[in-house]
């Protein structure tokens, strides 16, 4: 049997940029395995790759090939890709040959290879076509199904402010009028938001979500996603949902979602969040959605 193993740890956002890898190994491997934080492998499989095998890089044979180590049994594998952020320095180069020579004892006859750096847009790509070629996703999007609003982001200068979503709630349930709309945050936004913030969130009917099942769940369903700069903007592009990304200090040629029915909402050059106008964002997404 034919096994292709790629590591990674990083960000959901940054997860969901494995996902065009994972679908090409796919096409030329039995399995594929994605030795990921656990909860964001399962993503994968059950969103990005049915295929794909997740598995848990907290797992102590994992944590010892950074010691140049291989324990427990050898592992068949024709193809060992670790995507890793490695510092440019000694240390970094030096950890990286440890976690090498551990690879190799463990997958012993497998190729492996080191793909170093952050993983972005246009890595992602290259990544995919490198190592066969890039899959279309289908379009999907359930009829009659909710637009969900993700309203944090990563960081305060990617997340635009709550008083443009709550316009933006607004502006949107009239111009398409008995259309559901689901506003959505993560465990961080539940922490950041100030009282004000948190009240108007509580007023759209916000829903605080406790993990990446019920991301996934809620946007299973959704007929349309609008979000910032983030890893559920990731996801649902991923996923080949109609999806509305908010851009501003960053830039979409890095880092815009990967995925068939993705529109970009940025400005000429980097700026903060507060460029973006909700009658704007309303009438795109209402045309997106059409």
């Amino acid at each position: 049997m034919r096994q292709a193993v790629v590591f990674h740890r990083g960000a959901l956002g940054d997860s969901v940029l494995t996902w065009p890898l994972l679908r090409s190994l796919a096409l030329r491997h039995d399995e594929v395995a994605l030795v990921s934080d656990l909860s964001k492998a399962r993503l994968a499989q059950r969103l990005g790759e049915r295929r794909v095998l997740a598995i848990d890089a907290e797992r102590p044979e994992f944590a010892a090939l950074w010691r140049g180590e291989a324990i427990g049994a050898k592992i068949d594998a024709d193809l060992v890709i670790h995507l890793c952020a490695t510092p440019a320095d000694d240390a970094g180069r030096a950890a990286l040959d440890l976690w090498t020579k551990g690879a190799h004892e463990m997958y012993p006859g497998a190729r492996i290879v080191l793909s170093a750096g952050v993983l972005n847009r246009n890595k992602a790509i290259e990544l995919a076509k490198a190592h066969g070629r890039l899959v279309a996703v289908p379009r999907r999007g359930v009829p009659g199904g909710p637009v969900v609003m993700h309203i944090g982001a990563g960081s305060s200068e990617k997340r635009w402010p709550m008083p443009m979503w709550r316009a933006l709630h607004q502006q949107f349930t009239t111009l398409i009028p008995g259309k559901v709309i689901r506003i959505i945050a993560g465990e961080v936004e539940e922490d950041r938001l100030v009282a004000s913030e948190r009240a108007m969130f509580t007023a759209m009917g916000g829903t605080f979500l406790t993990g990446l099942d019920q991301l996934a769940s809620e946007l299973e369903h959704a007929s349309g996603f609008i979000g910032g700069d983030s890893g559920p903007t990731h996801v649902a592009g991923a996923m080949g949902i109609p999806t509305l990304a908010l851009f501003g200090p960053t830039n979409p040629d890095d880092w815009a979602p990967i995925g068939p029915q993705v529109h970009i909402l940025s400005p000429a050059s980097p700026r903060g969040m507060a460029w973006l106008r909700p009658d704007e964002v309303a009438s795109q997404a209402a045309a997106l959605l059409a």
